[in-house]
């Protein structure tokens, strides 16, 4: 189960802060709640970050599940990479990629 980190939706970004969250590190990911939408997000370098549409492409439901390096869907235990790529169905599309920018300790995700 990834952690839960909540972002505050500010003009066209969801704003989250990386200080005491999974995403303080290099390789650490979290489901990002906001009134804006839930997304996963993953820390991939000291200033990189990658964030995706949280939503299952089978049937709609949360992604929250981690395993290692791969997001699982709790219902019908889709996998996907942390780009959003498929790798297990029973999803047939990728997960939609949203751009990040991080200045301040804070990831600002695209919406």
């Amino acid at each position: 189960m990834l952690g839960v980190v909540p972002g505050r939706f500010a003009g066209s970004g969801v704003q989250v802060t990386t200080a005491g969250s999974p995403l303080d590190n290099i390789g650490g990911a979290a489901l990002v709640e906001s009134t804006a939408g839930v997304f996963l997000v993953s820390r991939t370098s000291a200033t990189g970050f990658m964030a995706l549409d949280a939503t299952c492409s089978h049937e709609s439901c949360t992604v929250t599940g981690a395993d290692g390096n791969v997001y699982v869907c709790p219902c019908h235990g889709s996998r996907y990479s942390r780009t959003g790529q498929v790798l297990e169905g029973p999803a047939k599309a990728a997960l939609r990629q949203y751009a990040t920018t991080f200045a301040d300790g804070v990831v600002t995700i695209a919406v």
